[in-house]
């Protein structure tokens, strides 16, 4: 496997229902400020940048539990998510991060014991949170019994 550049410029996606920001950890110049993703919007950092975060355990690309689970940010870039170790290089094992696809999956389990299982394992920080719940209305989901229990997990309301 060849050197990865470190100047390369990778996409990081914001996964949360607001702002984000964090303190940019390589120095880009005089006037150097932090790094702010709007909601659902990306940037465009250095992979040294990326690494950096990475090596410093910046939680909003960690997760919860130091491998990307529960992160609030998404490498856009496979190599800098093997190299944080939420990944490996023949797709064995994949950052879990919560998608549409993934909520549709979670409501398509038959029994509520079930799906009360995986909301409960899946659904952690306060964006995931956030983003069942606008998933829920954007997706049109509409199964009363499991909706009310997001809603009472969450805190959150659908309407």
């Amino acid at each position: 496997m060849s050197q990865a550049n470190m100047q390369d410029m990778l996409k990081v996606r914001n996964l949360t229902g607001w702002d984000v920001s964090f303190p940019r950890l390589l120095s880009s110049g005089a006037m150097d400020v932090g790094i702010n993703i709007a909601k659902g919007a990306f940037v465009m950092l250095t992979r040294a940048e990326v690494y950096a975060q990475l090596d410093a355990k910046n939680i909003l690309f960690v997760g919860e539990d130091g491998f990307g689970k529960h992160a609030r940010v998404f490498i856009e870039d496979k190599s800098a998510r093997v190299y944080g170790g939420f990944e490996t290089d023949d797709d064995k094992s994949k950052q879990d991060i919560l998608t549409d696809e993934k909520i549709v999956e979670i409501f398509e389990y038959k029994t509520q014991s079930v799906f009360e299982k995986y909301i409960k394992e899946c659904i952690v920080t306060d964006a995931e949170k956030e983003r069942i719940i606008s998933a829920i209305k954007r997706l049109g989901i509409n199964d009363y019994k499991k909706i009310q229990f997001v809603e009472n997990y969450t805190g959150y309301k659908v309407g």
